[in-house]
């Protein structure tokens, strides 16, 4: 199912977020996770301990051989929260063995995108979601804006996904001012995602209709992430009032 399909379908779509260390274990938590409720499993490949670049490559061929199930193959940049360095040409490399894979879906930063555009082609995925993640500048509502206008002229991106790093009252503020006049019927879908000790914010995004949320079944692979049980029954609890 493509990942738009499968996004109206719910309020918000709960995608629980798994550290590959090892891809036994990671298998294993990715059942967990759907059996729990969540309806997608994101493999962060970054955390993976490769000694050699082509050992990423073969970490994603065996997650998407051996889970024949909803998940998101995120290899996430550094510079934008993840843990280990990949070089660009294995990053595409693996993005690439994901053209056409049954649902299976991909996570690529703007930046990355941007640069390597040629590279990879959106239109064979059945599923994108674009990323920006702030860690240490801030966003105005302007950029905002203008990273979004540019995102929704590409067909192929379903999902555009900001997470923001929220330190004080006016970070959220410029979040869900954004939230509030681009969310509602959105296309692309948008996922707004404050990264801050108080999980209650993501909360509020999703009540303004962030259509992705990010949850925790062993650890958090961001600040803020609700446990995928709390999830589950917010969700539950939503659209028992909206529907």
């Amino acid at each position: 199912m493509r990942l738009r399909e499968l996004a109206s379908r719910r309020t918000f779509l709960i995608a629980c977020s798994v550290p590959v260390r090892s891809i036994e274990e990671s298998l294993e938590l990715g059942d967990r996770a759907l059996a729990g409720g969540a309806d997608l499993v994101e493999f962060r490949i970054d955390y993976y301990p490769a000694k050699r670049e082509e050992e990423y490559v073969e970490c994603v061929l065996s997650v998407i051989k051996q889970f024949p199930r909803p998940k998101i193959i995120t290899l996430r940049e550094v510079s934008e929260g993840g843990v280990n360095d990949i070089p660009p040409r294995a990053k595409i490399a693996a993005l690439r063995l994901l053209y056409g894979s049954c649902c299976t879906y991909v996570d690529i930063e703007l930046d990355f995108l941007s640069r390597y555009q040629r590279e990879i082609e959106l239109r064979r995925y059945e599923g994108v979601i674009v990323s920006r993640h702030y860690f240490y500048e801030k966003p105005s509502r302007g950029e905002l804006i203008h990273m979004y206008n540019n995102v929704r002229e590409n067909p192929n991106i379903d999902i555009f996904k900001v997470a923001v790093l929220v330190s004080s009252q006016r970070d959220l503020e410029t979040l869900l001012s954004f939230l509030c006049e681009y969310g509602e019927n959105s296309h692309p879908y948008l996922a707004v995602l404050p990264m801050s000790g108080a999980r209650r914010f993501r909360v509020i995004t999703l009540l303004l209709s962030s259509k992705l949320t990010y949850c925790s079944i062993a650890e958090e692979t961001a600040p803020g992430q609700i446990p995928l049980d709390h999830c589950v029954r917010v969700r539950e609890l939503l659209e028992r009032i909206w529907y």
